[in-house]
Order: C-alpha cells, then sequence, then structure tokens
C-alpha cells in the first residue's frame, strides 16, 4: 500500500515526554525556562499570553503549565479556571515577580496546584514540575479508569460492543470509533461503530495481514495515522466520505491471540493524535481486553454450571418421583387385573341372574337388580373402564420418559468423553423443548444406523436444545406474523459416513435473511429480545461443535420457506487429555 505524503503512519511508541506549557509575556525568561526543562527531557510550548495558551491547550493535552500572573490581556489568575475547564487533569504552577502571601492564596484556591516566586529557582521549580507532571498522569489515568468502569455496567453481554465504543468516543476524545472481533471466517467484523453509516458495519471484513487494520492486527503492534488516513480504504473500516484526519488502530491481544481490535479516528486537523494518547489507548484496551475475556469465561463458566445444575436437578427429580412413578405403575397394573377379574365376576352373577329368573320367575329381587344395572350402566363400565385405565397408563409411561430424558440430558459431562447414543439424546432433548414448540409444531426424526459417537454429551445437547428452540420461535414467529393456524413442523435427521457422523435440525419457520446467515455465529449478533431463548448464543454453541468435537456447524435458510441447521462430526474423536 503506498501512503501520500501528507499521510503519516507510525508505530506506537508508549514512551513519551510529558508535555509542558510555559505561559509568560516575557521573552528572556520564557527562553531560560524552555532550556532548562527540555535539558530535563520535556516537551515545551510557549505561549505569550492568555489567548495563545487557550488555543494551544484546544489543539491537544498538557501535563502542567507555568503561568505568569501579570500578563497583557487574560491576566494568570483569569486564565485559571478557563484553562482547566478545557483540560481537568492539567496541573497549573503560577509564577509572580511581586509574590504575596495574599496573590499566592488566591491562586491556590482558583485551582492551581503550585505557586512561585520570580526569579525563579531552579531546582524549587524542577521540584515542582516533577510534582505537577506526576499528579496530572495520576488523575488522567484514574479518569480513564473511572470511565471505562462503566464498560463493566453493561447488564447484557449483546450491549458490551456498545458500551465500549461509547466509552472509547469519551475518553479517546474521537469522533468515531469501532471495534473489530474476529468473525467465524478467521476475518475481522465490526462488531459496533459510532459515526458511520450502517454500511459499515455490515460490508466491513478485514483479512489479518492485509490492510492497515489487518497489519495491526498480525503484528500485535498499535499504530498512528496522520494525515489523510481516509485515502486509505482499508485504514479502519473508514468510509471515504467521512474524512478521517488522525486514528489510532489499537490491538487487543491475550497472548499472542488475537481477541480484537479497537480504533479511534478525529475528523480535523486541529487535534492529531500523538503519541502520549497511546499511553491512554493502551490503559483503555487492557480495560476492553479485561471485559472481553471475562464475558468470554463467565459464559463458558455459565455454561458448566448450568449443566452442572441441571444434572442435580436431573438427579433430585429422578429421585423423588421414580419412586412415586413406581407406586403408581404397580397399582395401576393390580387394578387393571383386579378390575378385570371383578368385570368378569359381574359377567357371571349377570348370566346367574337370567338362569334363576328363569326358573323362579320374576321377583322384586330380579327388579332391584335390573335397575341398578341400568343406573350404573354395567355396559358402559365394562367399554369405559379398560380405556381410562390404558390412558392411565400412558400418563404414567410419559412421565417416566420425561424424568429419563431429563436425567439423560442433564447428566454433568467428565472431563473426557464418552460414548454417546444420539438418538437416546435427541429424543431426551425434544422431550425437553417440547414446551417450547408443542403448540406451534409438530416434531419428527429419522435416522439411519447411528454408531456411539465419542462426545461431551452434556454440551453437545445443550447445542441440540439451542437449535430446537431456535426453531419454535421462528415457527412461532412466523405463525404470528401471519395469522396462520397451519401447524409448523421440526424435523430432526441423523446419518453417518465412514468417517462423519452427521446431524440435521429443519423447521419450517419464517427463514433467516441471506445478509445475516454468516453473522449469526458471531459474538454478540441477536435478532432476539433480551431473555428470549436458552441463553446459549450460536457462537458459543458452534465452538462446542468446532472447537470441542473438530466438526462443523453451517445454516441454509430461505425467508418464508425455513432454515436447516447442520452439525458434522467426525466419527473418530481425541480424547479431552489428548487435546
Amino acid at each position: 500500500m503506498s501512503t501520500s505524503r501528507m499521510q503519516r503512519i507510525t508505530p506506537a511508541d508508549p514512551a513519551r515526554p510529558a508535555r509542558i506549557l510555559v505561559v509568560d509575556d516575557d521573552v528572556h525568561l520564557a527562553a531560560t525556562l524552555i532550556r532548562l526543562l527540555t535539558h530535563e527531557g520535556y516537551e515545551v510550548v510557549r505561549a505569550a499570553n492568555g489567548s495563545e495558551a487557550l488555543e494551544l491547550l484546544d489543539g491537544g493535552p498538557f501535563d502542567a503549565a507555568l503561568v505568569d500572573v501579570v500578563m497583557p490581556g487574560i491576566k494568570g489568575p483569569e486564565l485559571l479556571p478557563l484553562a482547566i475547564a478545557k483540560q481537568p487533569s492539567l496541573q497549573i504552577i503560577m509564577m509572580s515577580g511581586s509574590g504575596t502571601i495574599d496573590v499566592a492564596v488566591r491562586t491556590l484556591r482558583g485551582g492551581a496546584t503550585d505557586f512561585i516566586e520570580k526569579p525563579v529557582d531552579r531546582a524549587r521549580l524542577l521540584r515542582a514540575v516533577q510534582r505537577a507532571v506526576a499528579t496530572s498522569q495520576l488523575d488522567s489515568t484514574t479518569a480513564l479508569y473511572r470511565s471505562s468502569q462503566t464498560i463493566f455496567d453493561a447488564q447484557h453481554f449483546e450491549r458490551l460492543p456498545e458500551a465500549i465504543v461509547n466509552v472509547a468516543l469519551q475518553v479517546m476524545a474521537a469522533d468515531t470509533a469501532s471495534l473489530l472481533l474476529p468473525g467465524t471466517d478467521g476475518r475481522l467484523y465490526v462488531a459496533n461503530t459510532s459515526g458511520r453509516g450502517a454500511e459499515v458495519r455490515n460490508d466491513t471484513r478485514i483479512t489479518v495481514g492485509e490492510g492497515i487494520a489487518g497489519r495491526v492486527a498480525a503484528s500485535g503492534k498499535p499504530t498512528i495515522i496522520n494525515g489523510s488516513a481516509s485515502e486509505v480504504s482499508d485504514s479502519s473500516g473508514a468510509a471515504p466520505h467521512t474524512h478521517v484526519e488522525s486514528s489510532i488502530v489499537y490491538p487487543l491481544m491475550s497472548g499472542s491471540r488475537l481477541v480484537g481490535i479497537i480504533t479511534f479516528d478525529r475528523l480535523t486537523k486541529a487535534q492529531p493524535y500523538i503519541q502520549r494518547d497511546i499511553e491512554q489507548a493502551s490503559v483503555l484496551a487492557s480495560q476492553v481486553l479485561l471485559a472481553l475475556e471475562n464475558l468470554r469465561l463467565s459464559r463458558q463458566t455459565a455454561i458448566s454450571e448450568k449443566l452442572a445444575a441441571i444434572g442435580q436437578l436431573a438427579a433430585g427429580i429422578a429421585h423423588e418421583l421414580n419412586t412415586p412413578i413406581q407406586f403408581v405403575g404397580d397399582g395401576l397394573h393390580f387394578l387393571g387385573d383386579s378390575l378385570g377379574a371383578l368385570l368378569s365376576l359381574v359377567a357371571a352373577y349377570q348370566r346367574l341372574a337370567k338362569e334363576c329368573e328363569s326358573r323362579l320367575g320374576r321377583t322384586d329381587a330380579f327388579a332391584e337388580v335390573e335397575a341398578l344395572e341400568a343406573e350404573i350402566d354395567v355396559l358402559d363400565l365394562r367399554q369405559e373402564i379398560p380405556k381410562a385405565l390404558q390412558q392411565t397408563g400412558d400418563g404414567i409411561a410419559r412421565v417416566t420418559s420425561i424424568v429419563r430424558s431429563i436425567k439423560t440430558f442433564g447428566r454433568p459431562d467428565s472431563a473426557d468423553k464418552e460414548p454417546t447414543d444420539l438418538i437416546k439424546l435427541v429424543e431426551a432433548t425434544l422431550t425437553v423443548a417440547r414446551g417450547e414448540y408443542k403448540y406451534f409444531a409438530d416434531a419428527e426424526t429419522h435416522f439411519g444406523d447411528m454408531p456411539l459417537l465419542p462426545a461431551h454429551r452434556g454440551e453437545l445437547g445443550q447445542v441440540l436444545l439451542n437449535l430446537i428452540v431456535n426453531a419454535s420461535h421462528a415457527i412461532a414467529d412466523k405463525a404470528a406474523a401471519e395469522s396462520s393456524p397451519l401447524r409448523g413442523k421440526i424435523t430432526v435427521r441423523g446419518w453417518c459416513t465412514d468417517t462423519d457422523v452427521f446431524l440435521s435440525i429443519e423447521d419450517t419457520g419464517s427463514g433467516i435473511p441471506a445478509e445475516i446467515q454468516q453473522k449469526i455465529f458471531e459474538p454478540f449478533f441477536t435478532t432476539k429480545r433480551v431473555g428470549r431463548g436458552t441463553g446459549l448464543g450460536l457462537s458459543i454453541a458452534r465452538g462446542i461443535v468446532v472447537d470441542k468435537h473438530g466438526g462443523e456447524l453451517t445454516v441454509k435458510s430461505e425467508l418464508g420457506v425455513g432454515t436447516c441447521f447442520s452439525i458434522r462430526i467426525p466419527s473418530a474423536q481425541p480424547n479431552a487429555r489428548d487435546e
């Protein structure tokens, strides 16, 4: 990539001198102060009066300022509140040739850090400047940490990228900012951006190693771009019409692993980013990295805790329900046998009554028996009692199946993969998820010969549950949008080859728009309202299939027709310890 004469791309150097502003109309004294402070390693800028000082403060940050009390135009005490309003962390040391206690007290109360009498004592001045610089940098860092803490206040993980960008705009005094994260294809996508159009977020994909942001991602070193940065189309995903004049591209690295990139842009030449801004960007980046890594670990922990909780719940349910269910089932079986015998006895009594009536003639006793038979409808009871027993038995079997499914689904995973019957796992998952789809859809399964698959059964069950719940939501949304009484269908298929095992979950729901089909596996992407679903994002589902089982999770969808998620897992799985 060639750069224009106006453009300057600088690898960031975290070491930088403190900046001191000298505000004094005395040319000779100002020159003496500049030589002294420059010799001590400070970067010094001079303003001849208060108006020049305010212009310089607009152009960039300073750590400390040496301000003369008596100057033409804006006097030193008048400059104090104006300068502090522009840069709250600026430490101001007042200087006066007619220093009195009254003047010193008045300036210190006005916000000055220190007061020095002229002629200036060299050692006294250097000590004051050192204290002022240390205080300024500490205040800036403290304020930065305080601002960046709002990142951790995001209540839902989907809102974290937006919180990061908003804090970046504030902390780095940026006009636009963007957070880029690695996508499922290995390229960087824009997780959130401010100050740019939606097309930037939707269309930008940056390959690691290509373009400025891509090279920063590959090198892991932050970069400053000054000049006409918008002339470089791949600088940070900026559209040419944004006219970016100064940028920082900062990689978020966890060891050697790229977690993301955060960019800061200024659209005017008045205040370009300089090396010292890298320190602020570094502090902010550390907070962003911590938030992203905490989120990743907390989601993984939440899944593990959820699986453990389900396992404990399943064990408790099995313990509490199995025994009474056994009692009810045994009692029902006994009632069925006994009622069958009693009905046979009743039939024999009826035959005996008919025979006695034919021999003895009709009596009041026979009339009473006939009336009682008509009242209780013996014939109807003989037909309905077996049906009721059958239905009750089916209900008991259903409860037993649910308990068994929850126990199968929720059993905690061990550290190693274990042989898993995918057919039983699918059936158990459909049983557990039935409450989500039973009002909108029917579920059916089609399986070929399925071998036992070495797998983390609990986590794989969570993936299936997430996909089935998503399918039921898609069907429900379509039914609501079309006001259709027709029921949808969820179809789960399983088959295998010599090397792989396949599962597909297909629904007749509303479908996924083509432009977002590849985004649904990206972290933080969701089309659901907060609180809906299982809480297991498709990005983590994909991680379970790809990272923990070496497989693939893909999607095909057509709007208005439906969606099919496909899982492929190699039938030969390495042990967790081997991984």
